[in-house]
């Protein structure tokens, strides 16, 4: 069906336009079930009056068959293309049973607006009929029309009653066809005599009336019979009138039944289609929706639905949510309030907006004038601070918060002038006292250049302070001569062993001069960082007092990051340095078990000391060195004792020991096993198999090392030099490229053997596949360079003893770098890459692969195939994880003693993966025992191995053209 050039529902200007669908018969070509007709059960025979060649009427019989084409008359004839020069009729069975009700139903597929029903008859009309239709698919039937010579005893019905506008939806009875000219016909109007008819559109009364979705028809009586009217004479001569009367003359024949109407679309709508489900629907426009326009589309409820009008098309509108909601409802209230004009009400409003179109912000936030109320950041939040102020509510159009007395601020975060902050949540500004307002707070022309505040923060300055904390100043007050401040501490850096800090709040004096020379200059509520040397003499004000050695610096984050590097430079000072302590020279460690526990506590010793040095420390906890962790609780934020003890570290080593132990104990046979078979079984040599002989190879190396490195924990020192050294590294970075790899090129295989089966044969052959392997090896080589290059054995002084401790580590620098800052930080930049380098080709692009090749084959996924995988991913996680915790500096796992758990536990799980390969990969599946086992018992007929149990004979690899899709399939369930 051609589509029109311009749409119907819209004018040339695009405005939306009452539309309808063109007028149809709704009936044609819709099935009609008939509740009687003529030859179903068995041939029957029915007869007809029609005029002889003289004109007279003579009675013709003929036989009804259902099951004979040309002799049924099915009711699908009503519908079907109607020709008057031969007419095709639907015939009931007859009868002469009284009553005898023949019914005829006809369902339209969805709501109609019908302007007729008629029926044409091919023989005596029907005397008593009755049309009802339904609105509900035939779930209950309304009476529509009554034809009968006597209404009044078959319907109880008045003969032509009065239709006023009162009963306009009532059924009329009717004689009107016993008396019509139209010969074999009865048609219904079925606005005919309806006065409100002129005025359709503005009529919902007639509207109702005329819908219908389906139609049903009664025959109820015959005529009277002809027969017995006129002297009729059959083909024999025989007056009709006097033989009996006999069944064959009693029955409904009709040729059409025709349904003249619109599709029922409320003017919404120029066509009606079938819809993605099959259902015959209205193809709704003007923002409406449902299978006859009835109602709005979701989000178009600004306005109530209303049937469309040549006056008005009466579109469903938006709602105005101003991008923020997705749904929205309507509110008759709302409508009447604004005049008839709005009632959308938004629903759950997005961007923190409220309103009945999101058009406000939501309690607690308020608009950027900067931005449109329909831009997602057009509300701000208020940020009114918990305690300044009074509510989390604000000025909808400046953002003032509502603040306590005293404070001010646009967030209610700062004390007013004139006051001071307080330590009362319910008052937190109070105003100041009297004597503080003497003092002077302009500079006098004694002041000197202040000092105590320097631009920046360098290593020295940091290193010749005894001290450094973070602080919150809180109030301030005149105590005689001097001012006191009180301050929150809030973090311990660094504290010496005469000043007793400790987070809470504290005392800090400066003198009047000081205070008017503004040296250093403080401000309540800000925070600094505060760096300083104990006066001991001065005992009059207890606390941190104000002198030449004080460092006063406004907080920023930035901060951290330089304190973190000059503890660290502190700490290798005292690690690769010796000290002297009472004019002899010892080993900094050496000095807890000389007994001289109070002497080192004065060094100053910072952070990272292992887990045996921090139980022993923990007498002069006070005068460690402590290390901020940002938003920690009060137990964790100094680094005065581990969290875990020795004997907790001493277990995680030995289950390390145990399982790694275990792990080499079942791997190294598991693997060599697996490349004794592949070499030893021609059958086995398989593309699969060579990929799998390979990392077989990479755990056996790895697995090799284990004896070492069980010797290395429990010596706690490296003993096998320096050569030892690099092959024991390198065979860890054999374990982390090598698996890795050759899990991802098994993948990579398992996805060609599936998805392309016959293409991939000429691929997957033995010899690419061990040129394949071979380029891995190279590729591994060369991702290993850093290894080599930078494995080496570090010597470090061993307590209690008069010599050095020597460990087998990376080391990404040299020895002369830790008494430089910029250096030491290129060291850790060195080491943070490697770190990004090795996690990416090792972990990160197998692992992607991995999982790219395995969901694009999930339908054909084994389940050793499934087991490396995770086994891979969940055995590698948390080494990965604990190497990304280091780097990252996450604060509570800078603890010496739960780094060393996590890494024993860590390593033990990278050779147990190791030792799980050989197992998950080949022994444990059926193809691989019997093959190897069958091997020794049956040997090998014509150079195949026969596979019973699988019913697939393996064809040698030397010949891949004689690989079939079965062959390829079997190859790949060694995965």
């Amino acid at each position: 069906m051609r589509q029109p050039d311009r749409d119907p529902c819209y004018d040339s200007a695009g405005r939306p336009v009452r539309c309808v669908p063109d007028f149809i018969n709704g009936a044609f070509g819709k099935p009609v079930i008939a509740s009687s007709t003529c030859g179903m059960r068995s041939p029957s025979r029915y007869c007809i009056m029609k005029e002889d060649e003289t004109g007279l009427l003579q009675e013709s019989c003929e036989i009804c068959d259902a099951r004979d084409f040309a002799r049924a008359h099915p009711a699908s004839l009503l519908t079907d293309l109607n020709n008057s020069q031969n007419l095709t009729c639907w015939i009931s069975e007859p009868s002469t049973d009284y009553p005898h009700n023949v019914t005829l139903t006809l369902s339209l597929g969805k709501k109609f607006e019908l302007t007729y029903v008629s029926l044409q008859f091919c023989s005596r009309l029907a005397d008593s009929m009755a049309i009802y239709k339904s609105v509900n698919g035939g779930k209950s039937w309304i009476p529509f029309q009554f034809y009968s010579t006597q209404c009044k005893s078959m319907y109880g019905r008045e003969p032509e009653a009065s239709i006023g506008r009162h009963n306009e939806q009532e059924a009329r009875c009717t004689d009107s066809h016993a008396v019509s000219s139209s010969g074999n016909r009865i048609a219904f109007a079925t606005l005919e005599g309806r006065p409100s008819a002129i005025s359709f559109e503005q009529s919902p009364v007639l509207q109702d009336w005329v819908t219908a979705t389906d139609i049903r028809i009664v025959f109820n009586r015959l005529s009277p019979d002809q027969t017995e009217l006129y002297g009729l004479t059959n083909s024999f001569g025989v007056n009709v009138s006097e033989i009996d009367s006999n069944k064959e003359r009693y029955f409904y024949a009709l040729s059409e039944l025709a349904v003249g109407g619109r599709c029922k679309c409320n003017g919404h709508a120029s066509r009606c289609i079938i819809d993605k489900m099959g259902q015959y629907t209205c193809d709704c426009k003007h923002n409406t929706a449902g299978s006859d326009c009835e109602t709005c589309k979701p989000f178009h409820y600004d306005k109530p639905w209303a049937r469309a009008t040549s006056e008005d098309a009466n579109a469903c509108v938006a709602c105005n949510c101003n991008l923020h909601a997705r749904k929205c409802r309507f509110s008759m209230e709302l409508y009447r309030l604004s005049g008839n004009k709005s009632g959308g009400v938004c629903i759950n409003c997005k961007h923190n907006t409220a309103g009945r179109n999101c058009h406000y912000c939501k309690l607690g936030f308020y608009r950027d004038i900067e931005k449109p109320i329909t831009h997602r950041k057009a509300c701000k939040s208020c940020n009114c601070h918990p305690i300044g102020s009074i509510a989390k509510s604000c000025n909808q159009t400046s953002g003032q918060c509502i603040c306590k007395p005293g404070v001010t601020g646009l967030t209610c975060n700062r004390c007013a002038k004139g006051y001071q902050q307080s330590r009362s949540p319910l008052t937190p500004c109070i105003r100041i006292q009297p004597e503080m307002a003497l003092l002077n707070e302009t500079p006098t022309a004694s002041c000197e250049k202040c000092r105590s505040m320097p631009a920046r923060l360098n290593q020295r300055k940091y290193c010749k302070r005894e001290y450094a904390i973070e602080i919150l100043v809180v109030k301030k007050e005149a105590v005689g001569s001097n001012v006191l401040y009180t301050i929150e501490v809030e973090s311990v850096f660094k504290r010496s062993n005469d000043v007793r800090i400790r987070r809470g709040q504290q005392s800090f004096w400066m003198t009047e001069q000081e205070f008017n020379c503004k040296c250093p200059k403080l401000k309540l509520g800000k925070r600094y960082l505060l760096l300083g040397r104990d006066d001991t003499n001065d005992i009059d004000r207890p606390g941190i007092v104000n002198n030449r050695y004080t460092l006063m610096m406004d907080w920023d984050e930035s901060l951290l990051d330089k304190i973190e590097r000059f503890s660290r430079k502190e700490l290798k000072d005292v690690f690769f340095e010796k000290s002297q302590i009472g004019g002899t020279t010892i080993p900094i460690k050496g000095v807890f078990s000389a007994g001289n526990t109070e002497t080192i506590c004065k060094l100053g010793v910072v952070r990272y000391l292992n887990t045996h040095e921090y139980i022993k420390a923990a007498a002069c906890r006070e005068s460690l060195t402590f290390h901020k962790m940002s938003g920690g609780s009060d137990e964790y934020d100094s680094y005065d004792e581990p969290l875990f003890g020795e004997d907790v570290v001493d277990l995680s080593m030995t289950f390390s020991n145990v399982a790694s132990g275990a792990a080499a104990a079942i791997g190294i046979p598991g693997n060599i096993l697996v490349l004794f078979s592949i070499l030893y079984s021609k059958d086995m040599r398989t593309v699969s198999h060579i990929f799998i002989f390979n990392l077989a190879l990479a755990d056996l190396f790895f697995l090799m090392g284990t004896p070492i490195l069980i010797t290395q924990t429990l010596k706690r020192e490296w003993i096998f030099g320096s050569a030892i050294c690099k092959l024991f590294l390198a065979t860890s970075g054999i374990n982390q490229f090598a698996s890795s790899t050759f899990i991802a090129l098994l993948s990579f295989d398992r996805y060609l053997a599936v998805c392309h089966a016959v293409k991939s044969t000429r691929w997957r052959t033995r010899c690419l596949a061990s040129l394949l392997a071979f380029v891995a090896w190279i590729l591994v080589m060369c991702e290993m360079i850093p290894i080599f290059m930078y494995s080496t054995i570090v010597e470090r002084p061993l307590e209690g003893e008069n010599r050095n401790k020597s460990s087998c580590t990376l080391f990404w620098g040299n020895t002369e770098f830790v008494n430089d800052t910029e250096k030491e930080s290129a060291i850790y930049s060195r080491r943070r890459l490697f770190s990004i380098y090795s996690f990416t080709l090792s972990y990160l692009i197998p692992l992607t692969a991995i999982w790219f090749f395995y969901s694009n084959i999930i339908h054909r996924v084994t389940i050793m195939g499934l087991a490396i995988v995770i086994s891979y991913t969940l055995l590698y996680f948390p080494f990965w994880m604990s190497q990304w915790l280091i780097e990252t500096g996450v604060s509570i796992y800078k603890d010496q003693s739960l780094r060393m758990i996590i890494a024993y536990l860590a390593y033990s799980l990278l050779y147990i993966n190791s030792a799980l390969n050989p197992f998950l990969c080949v022994i444990f599946t059926d193809t691989f025992l019997q093959k190897t086992l069958r091997r020794h018992s049956e040997g090998v007929v014509n150079g195949r191995s026969v596979i019973e149990s699988t019913g697939y004979s393996a064809l040698p690899l030397s010949d891949p053209t004689r690989q079939s899709k079965r062959t390829l399939r079997s190859e790949c369930r060694y995965l």
